[in-house]
C-alpha cells in the first residue's frame, strides 16, 4: 500500500523580536511558521529532523520542501522547519532592474554592480545570531508539543539538527542554548563565526548579455548598534560553557573560501562528541557532491543515504522523555547570555551588548 507522509502547516508563538522595546511576556507578540511532516506511522522508533536553510534557501524552496517529504518517509522522521527570523532577506530573488535591461536591444554585453541596501528593518532582519537560533529552538519544542497533543510517542533520543552554511552554524547555535534537546548534528560547510557580519554578500546572477551582481549590505553590518557582543557569535567561545552531548557530523571542503578548513579541523577536533570529514578535490566524486568548495555542491539525498545509517547506530537507545534545562548561562561573568526555560520556551534574560 501506498505510504502517506501527512504534511501540516503551524503558527506557533514566537520570542518576541529582542532588538525592541517590547512587553514583558516573551512570547506575546510574533509568530512564526512552521512546517511539520509526519510519517505515515509515528512510533517510539520515529525520530525527528530540523531543517535549517542558510543563504539562497527557505521554507519555500523546491529542494526544502522535497526533503521534508522524502526525508520523512524513508527514514522515519518528523521533519519540522521554521521559517525563522529574517530567514526571508537571504534568499536569491532577482531585480526588477535587471528584467528590464535584459530586454533592452542594444545591450551587447552588460556588467552591472547593484548595490541592495535598506532591504530589512529593526521589526526583522538576518540579526545572524540569537533571535534566528531562539526562533529555531522554540519552533522544535513547539513542535514536540503538538506531538503530545496528538497522543504519538517518538523517540526524543533521535532529535537531529541539518543545516548546510549559515543554517549549520544556527543549528550549532541551537545546539548550544539548549543543549539537552538534539542527539544529532549534521554539518555542512558551517563558519564559526558568520562571515557577512564583516563582509558585504556579492551575489551574481547571469542572464543573457548580462552579468549582473547584488551587493547584498545587511543591517547588522551597516549598523554595528544592532551587534551583541561579537564573542556571542563565536562558536569556539560558546562550546565552552556547555556540556555536548549531541553527536555532531561536520563535513567541510579544503577549498572553501569562506571557512578556513585548518581552523574548522582545530575547533572540531577539541569538540567533545565530534567528528569532521574533510573533503578534498580529489575525492570529489560527482555524486554525493561536486566540488570541494563551500556548501561541497552537495547531493543532500545521497548525504543522508550515507549518514543516515551510521547516526542510528551512533543514537543509541529509545527514550520518550524530554528534559530542558531550567536556566542556562552561556559564556563567562562578564560576557554572556542567560536563556530562561521555566516557561517550556527559551526566553533570553539577558544578553551582553
Amino acid at each position: 500500500r501506498m505510504h502517506m507522509a501527512v504534511l501540516e502547516t503551524h503558527i506557533f508563538k514566537a520570542h518576541n523580536n529582542i532588538y525592541i522595546e517590547q512587553p514583558e511576556e516573551n512570547y506575546k507578540t510574533r509568530e512564526i511558521r512552521t512546517e511539520i511532516v509526519f510519517p505515515d506511522c509515528v512510533n517510539e522508533n520515529t525520530g525527528m529532523l530540523v531543517l535549517i536553510p542558510g543563504y539562497g534557501g527557505n521554507i519555500d524552496s523546491h529542494v526544502f520542501r522535497k526533503m521534508r517529504e522524502v526525508f520523512a518517509e524513508q527514514y522515519n522522521l518528523i521533519t519540522v522547519q521554521c521559517d525563522y527570523f529574517g530567514n526571508k532577506f537571504m534568499d536569491v530573488k532577482q531585480p526588477e532592474e535587471m528584467k528590464l535591461i535584459a530586454t533592452m536591444e542594444n545591450i551587447v554585453n552588460a556588467e552591472i554592480y547593484y548595490k541592495v541596501e535598506d532591504f530589512e528593518t529593526v521589526e526583522e532582519f538576518n540579526d545572524m545570531g540569537i533571535m534566528q537560533a531562539i526562533d529555531i529552538v522554540s519552533s522544535t519544542i513547539c513542535a514536540i508539543y503538538e506531538i503530545i497533543r496528538k497522543g504519538y510517542v517518538f523517540n526524543t533520543n533521535k532529535i537531529i539538527l541539518f543545516g548546510t552554511s549559515h543554517g549549520a552554524y544556527l543549528a550549532h547555535l541551537a545546539n548550544i542554548i539548549c543543549p539537552t534537546l538534539y542527539t544529532g548534528l549534521i554539518d555542512v560547510s558551517s563558519y564559526i563565526k558568520p562571515y557577512f557580519m564583516k563582509q558585504a554578500r556579492n551575489l551574481t546572477l547571469h542572464a543573457e548579455r548580462i552579468k549582473w551582481t547584488n551587493i547584498y549590505r545587511y543591517l547588522i553590518m551597516k549598523d554595528k548598534s544592532y551587534q551583541y557582543n561579537e564573542k556571542l557569535y563565536d562558536l569556539s567561545f560558546l562550546y565552552q560553557f556547555i556540556e555536548n552531548r549531541c553527536k555532531i557530523i561536520a563535513l567541510q571542503g579544503t577549498e572553501d573560501w569562506m571557512v578556513s578548513a585548518e581552523e574548522k579541523e582545530a575547533w572540531i577536533s577539541n569538540l567533545e562528541n565530534a567528528q569532521l570529514l574533510m573533503i578534498h578535490p580529489d575525492e570529489v566524486d560527482g555524486v554525493l557532491c561536486k566540488n570541494a568548495d563551500h556548501g561541497l555542491g552537495l547531493d543532500f539525498f545521497e548525504l543522508f543515504k550515507i549518514l543516515m545509517p551510521s547516526l542510528d547506530n551512533i543514537i543509541g537507545q529509545t527514550k520518550l522523555e524530554i528534559n530542558f534545562p531550567k536556566e542556562l548561562t552561556i559564556g563567562n561573568g562578564n560576557i554572556c547570555i542567560k536563556i530562561g526555560y521555566e516557561n517550556g520556551l527559551p526566553e533570553i534574560r539577558t544578553i551582553t551588548w
